[in-house]
């Protein structure tokens, strides 16, 4: 960020104080510290950081972008005007030209849904745990390899997937996959569950 004077820290409040609340439930202390820890951190590198939060009418989030003249977006937002999508925000930013931190609003997009991520990684040679995708009716293959893990297809905050969505046994799995499937007529994912600790890795580069 060579050369750059002004910052907008983006952020989605209510989104953003929600996860903080369950993040932190063992430590508390935490609470509400997370933001401005980042903003010092920026601070401390002589430019002018501006808190934005973007979880408004989209005219007042463009307007205000446009209004502040930010030279880079360091964007921790993942709802805008209320709705859940992290690729709404790089879009905006991609139209108004200004560079900023994280993915782009296509990479953001296929993250959301479970399978094309997994295509995508598979087809660039990641592999990925085997899986297939399940909707009312269906029948669940013979030679399924147990644990399994029952997922929405689609990212989505209301749907969290805990130990509590993991099956051994083809009864425990049909019993999962009919309460999941009440809310509506979304495919669900099952795939075989994979042992060990589940990591967030920040990746950083210029694209290059």
């Amino acid at each position: 960020m060579i050369g750059v004077k002004r910052i907008g820290l983006m952020w989605s409040k209510s989104f953003f104080e929600e996860r903080e609340e369950l993040c932190y439930q063992l430590k508390p202390n935490f609470k509400g510290k997370s933001l401005n820890l980042i903003r010092e951190a920026l601070s401390e590198m002589s430019v002018e950081v501006l808190l934005l939060d973007v979880d408004c009418p989209l005219e007042e989030v463009i307007k205000r972008l446009k209004k502040e003249k930010i030279e880079f977006a360091f964007n921790l937002s993942v709802s805008v005007a209320g709705a859940y999508s992290q690729s709404v925000l790089p879009a905006i930013l991609d139209a108004l030209r200004i560079p900023y931190l994280g993915s782009n609003a296509i990479v953001q997009a296929l993250s959301l849904d479970r399978v094309l991520l997994k295509l995508a990684l598979r087809g660039i040679g990641v592999p990925t745990p085997s899986y297939f995708l399940w909707s009312k009716g269906m029948e669940i293959p013979e030679n399924l390899d147990f644990p399994v893990i029952v997922k929405p297809r689609f990212r989505t905050p209301d749907s969290p997937v805990s130990l509590a969505c993991v099956s051994t046994g083809r009864e425990e799995l049909l019993e999962k996959l009919a309460r999941c499937s009440q809310g509506g007529g979304e495919k669900l994912l099952v795939e075989r569950l994979v042992d060990g600790r589940e990591m967030v890795v920040g990746v950083w580069g210029n694209g290059s």
